[in-house]
């Protein structure tokens, strides 16, 4: 029998959900005053100027709904992503190096890594090699996955699709598999797909509002969390199915762009799934693709939650990457037709 605290989950659904739907509504007009605007430019997916920073209200409800399930004995998860927020909130206004960018994302994961009670005793290789080049490790693909996710954020839908693809997938393995953790993990799950589900409506094609580093970076690092609870739990496969094409996107882009001496930290939109739009396909056209290829990855998630054999885990990691594939194939084979990136 699983163990969850039912009034709980449900709560921290809606309440995500509502809380978010609400508070990107109110603080539109704001973004607006204070002129927090995308402008276009030729790298960009959209050819409308947009407000950006709707995701100060996601970190925001996460950090409040944290509290409210978790209790206070534990701030520093919230520290980090705090730390992360105001860093990205003021990029998100005017453009800062680099350098300040890093060192900011540095110090944040260090705090999450080895103060956060459920990731600081997490060791990937440590039976392999020194304990110290396992933490090395661990940063450097924390700072990965933290960035992938702002990366990634590229056209209207696609973030708050995925959000829903990894809450959804991780509610359906977790139920499946049951886990010590079920509990934290559930609150994380269903705070993803409510605040995905909330976000869509807004930044559904034509976007109304944009998430802006201010959200993707923070909300990288919470399904950074998320993915180590899955890993301490013996569902760190869910990790690679669940995100199976935002990797293999977002490592292939890099790949080119390093091969290409390009400048990987500088925006871009060269990621397979913008090519598509480049070539004339609709940003809702990309989504619902990545919607349905998501859905085969909640299924092969939960299959191999539901019968975890080393066959079964491999089998489903194995098709998760064939989907990935032929979806990056759909996308590079769109054909001109010479549209508005924005139609």
């Amino acid at each position: 029998m699983i163990e969850i605290n039912t009034y709980a989950v449900f709560f921290s659904f809606f309440a995500s959900l509502i809380i978010n739907f609400i508070g990107i509504k109110i603080i539109l007009p704001l973004l607006i005053n204070i002129k927090l605007i995308d402008l276009p430019n030729q790298r960009s997916s959209h050819t409308t100027p947009t407000p950006k920073g709707a995701g100060i209200i996601i970190v925001f409800s996460f950090v409040l709904l944290y509290h409210l399930y978790l209790g206070f004995s534990d701030f520093f998860l919230s520290i980090s992503l705090i730390i992360l927020a105001s860093f990205s909130l003021i990029n998100d206004f005017k453009q800062l190096s680099p350098l300040v960018r890093f060192i900011s994302h540095i110090f944040a994961v260090l705090i999450f890594l080895f103060l956060w009670p459920y990731a600081s005793d997490t060791n990937l290789f440590v039976t392999f090699i020194p304990y110290w080049l396992d933490k090395i490790i661990l940063i450097i693909s924390i700072l990965w996955f933290i960035n992938l996710f702002n990366f990634m954020d590229g056209i209207d839908g696609i973030s708050g699709t995925q959000s829903i693809i990894i809450g959804t997938g991780t509610i359906t393995s977790s139920l499946l598999f049951a886990p010590k953790d079920i509990d934290i993990i559930f609150f994380f799950s269903v705070f993803l797909a409510g605040s995905g589900i909330a976000f869509l409506y807004w930044n559904w094609h034509p976007a109304k509002v944009f998430l802006g580093d201010v959200g993707s970076i923070p909300i990288g690092l919470i399904c950074v969390a998320l993915f180590i609870l899955l890993y301490k739990n013996d569902l760190w496969f869910c990790v690679f199915i669940l995100f199976n094409y935002y990797l293999i996107d977002a490592t292939l882009t890099l790949l080119k762009r390093l091969i290409k001496k390009e400048k990987f930290w500088k925006p871009h939109n060269d990621h397979l799934y913008q090519i598509a739009i480049k070539k004339g396909k609709k940003h809702s056209t990309v989504c619902k693709a990545i919607a349905i290829h998501g859905t085969l990855m909640i299924m092969f998630s939960g299959a191999s939650s539901f019968f975890y054999s080393s066959t079964s885990i491999a089998i489903c990691i194995i098709l998760s990457m064939l989907s990935s594939i032929l979806l990056i194939v759909y996308f590079l084979n769109t054909k001109e037709n010479g549209m508005a990136i924005n139609e």
